[in-house]
């Protein structure tokens, strides 16, 4: 008995673990496939089994998975494109297959479609809901699709995801950021301006959620990226909800407006009064920094039509009493530059730095209060307004008060180049100096010099001029440019 005993323990011993062995083919299948289907010993109705448990939500992160991999693919092979061989990388019909394996799924070819409420946590990343799942994975593949230049792809995959929701009773809703992902991705490859107007039309009425003002900023971009400015601003102003316009709206406009300014204006424009003479200071009543009457609109017209177009902006915004709510530091910003680069263009004809200055006024009416970037760009737009610039400057340092930032070296800068417009040396290497002393907190940088640089230019050439009369002395002779030099230096 005790032979037998210590037999059966060494066989025991000896005899593997049952949890380690294969299991047998049946025991392969997932226990969820046991309870919701039937005895079947076809090999159809397996797989017909494992595609009806699998879920939506699962599915569509597989695809957000497989479409994130091609484009880092793409983006590799673009990097590399110089120094790989044409044969090495993903062809374009291998790109587009996940994006046409997505619509082939949003369209209902695949049967056992139901809502899944199920929440999935993808790997390094939050729990996503279905809705979400669907909207991160059209807009990678409108992404995709977009840097494939396949507008036609765009459009069928977005139909795919209308008749998807639509399908399921609006069960599953779309975020409003995939109409602004799409209008962007349409924007990149070669539709027509047309299309993409009538894709907006038709889309936004899909949507069971407010279309917010992040997708009517897409909209006006690309209407400033194909050359519309007057269909953008007209965009702008044909919105009746003001929910869906933000300041950027206002910002996006106006710097679509300023793109648009080009040369060939100059000759289009009709002439005008010249403008203020800086050396004038009897003029100098126009630019008081601080007015406490009332604001004028009755601002005086331009040769610009851009600039007349951003200043109705603020103007009906002031008169439907909007600007507190629409206009921050931003679009200021914004609407400057559009003088800045009007002035420019328009140098006699346009009054930038009145303008600047009317600008400042307002803020100061609403009391908004201007960032270091605002008054760098209204010192910018002073041209050779040279004493304004610096009084606003000194302004801006004094400790005293505290409604303008303290200068940094741009507002140093932006001072130092109205100088140097005026051919105010003396006073640009002042602020140099005044920037080089031991207490100061700005230090000078490559922008300042070159400004004072561009300063000394009037005075060089005049010194130029009075080397020259020097050593010809009266005789008329050619002189070197290295004779003048070392006059110069003598000088």
């Amino acid at each position: 008995g005790d032979s037998s005993m210590e037999e059966e323990s060494s066989a025991s011993q000896q005899s593997p673990n049952p949890s380690s062995c294969a299991a047998p083919a049946h025991n392969l299948v997932p226990t969820a496939m046991h309870q919701d289907t039937e005895p079947s010993g076809t090999t159809e109705n397996l797989s017909s089994t494992l595609s009806s448990s699998r879920n939506d939500t699962e599915r569509l992160m597989s695809y957000l998975s497989n479409i994130k991999r091609v484009r880092k693919a793409l983006q590799r092979d673009h990097g590399h494109k110089k120094k790989a061989p044409a044969s090495v990388g993903v062809s374009e019909a291998l790109a587009k297959s996940p994006v046409h394996s997505l619509v082939h799924f949003l369209l209902g070819k695949e049967k056992n479609r139901h809502v899944s409420s199920k929440v999935v946590t993808p790997w390094k990343g939050a729990p996503l809901s279905q809705e979400t799942a669907l909207s991160a994975t059209v807009i990678q593949a409108i992404r995709l699709a977009a840097s494939l230049n396949d507008y036609r792809l765009i459009l069928r995959l977005m139909e795919a995801t209308i008749q998807y929701c639509t399908q399921l009773n609006n069960a599953v809703t779309l975020e409003p950021q995939v109409l602004g992902e799409a209008v962007e991705g349409l924007s990149e490859t070669s539709i027509s301006l047309a299309k993409i107007r009538k894709f907006w039309r038709r889309s936004q009425h899909h949507f069971p959620n407010e279309i917010s003002s992040r997708e009517v900023n897409s909209m006006i971009k690309v209407l400033g990226k194909r050359g519309k400015p007057g269909a953008a601003l007209h965009f702008l102003e044909s919105i009746r909800n003001p929910s869906q316009v933000d300041e950027y709206s206002i910002s996006i406009v106006l710097n679509v407006l300023r793109d648009s300014i080009s040369e060939q204006q100059k000759s289009a424009a009709p002439e005008g009064i010249s403008t203020h003479d800086a050396s004038d200071d009897a003029s100098q009543d126009k630019f008081d920094l601080i007015d406490d009457q009332d604001i004028d609109l009755s601002w005086s017209s331009s040769p610009c039509w851009q600039w007349n177009e951003g200043q109705s902006l603020l103007r009906n915004s002031i008169i439907d009493k909007t600007l507190p709510d629409k206009w921050n530091n931003h679009a200021f910003s914004s609407l400057l530059r559009l003088n800045e680069r009007a002035l420019e263009v328009f140098p006699r004809d346009h009054e930038g730095p009145i303008l600047a200055l009317k600008v400042l006024e307002v803020m100061q009416e609403y009391d908004i209060r201007p960032d270091v970037f605002t008054c760098t760009n209204i010192l910018l737009c002073l041209g050779r307004e040279w004493k304004v610039a610096v009084d606003l400057l000194n302004s801006m340092q004094n400790a005293d008060q505290d409604w303008y930032p303290q200068p940094n070296v741009y507002c140093f800068a932006a001072t130092a180049s109205a100088c140097a417009k005026a051919r105010e040396y003396g006073s640009a290497m002042a602020l140099l100096q005044q920037l080089r002393m031991e207490n100061s907190t700005v230090f000078p940088n490559t922008v300042v010099y070159n400004t004072v640089l561009q300063s000394l230019h009037g005075l060089t050439s005049s010194m130029f001029r009075t080397s020259d009369s020097l050593m010809r002395g009266g005789r008329k002779r050619r002189i070197s440019r290295k004779q003048k030099i070392d006059a110069v230096y003598r000088l």
